[in-house]
């Protein structure tokens, strides 16, 4: 690797990390590109060379934290919880910004009503709702095949009800800008998740007596 080449990673690498402190600090919207430019000692053109706009900046830090993610989730798709909505639960959790999601700052970004919204947001929200659909489809192709939910079930429509229960929430979580907290959102979530999934177990997972086997309440 030549000189040229170190020193252009050595500057990307510096905006990133000037960036990424100060979306967190002061919030995505609140930070302009001057700013970031000044704090990385860069021209802002140098930025839109590299990343194309604060979009691209925000992309390329969210990248490695979607790899993430999708690993998480494999974990749960091929050692899922026996009941279903616990198994669903927990890849709700897996294909979330932990850390991120206590302090919003970060995922303001990622507000579809906000006017800063460009098309590198926009590419990112497509990936990662391609990606939690799948996600979810390999989690309820599990659970079929193993008998927890019903066999004559579209996985289609299921995939489409729980993704956008999902991606309903957590929208609702971020435009609330810290208003409504993290186990508020989740607490509804969950609860409204188990109410999806009552009609959708198996009949193999009811008990003798009649009484549908209900799934537990997950640690909060």
């Amino acid at each position: 690797m030549g000189l040229r080449t170190k020193m252009k990673d050595r500057r990307r690498a510096k905006i990133l990390g000037v960036a990424e402190r100060l979306f967190r600090e002061n919030g995505y919207a609140k930070t302009s590109l001057s700013e970031i430019a000044d704090a990385a000692e860069v021209s802002i053109g140098t930025i839109y060379t590299y990343f194309g706009s604060k979009g691209g900046i925000i992309r390329e830090l969210a990248e490695p934290l979607v790899v993430e993610l999708s690993a998480r989730a494999d974990e749960v798709i091929q050692r899922p919880p026996a009941d279903p909505v616990e198994a669903m639960i927990a890849l709700f959790q897996a294909l979330r910004f932990t850390k991120d999601w206590q302090t919003p700052n970060l995922v303001l970004a990622f507000d579809r009503a906000q006017a800063e919204s460009d098309r590198y947001i926009e590419l990112m929200l497509s990936e990662a709702q391609t990606l939690t659909i799948r996600k979810i489809r390999s989690l309820l192709d599990v659970l079929k095949y193993r008998g927890s939910i019903r066999k004559d079930l579209n996985l289609d429509d299921v995939t489409f009800v729980l993704e956008n229960l999902m991606a309903t929430h957590l929208e609702y979580y971020v435009q609330n800008k810290g208003r409504v907290s993290l186990t508020q959102m989740e607490t509804v979530m969950y609860r409204r998740a188990r109410l999806l999934f009552e009609p959708w177990y198996s009949p193999s997972a009811i008990p003798e007596k009649g009484k549908r086997v209900g799934p537990k309440r997950p640690k909060m």
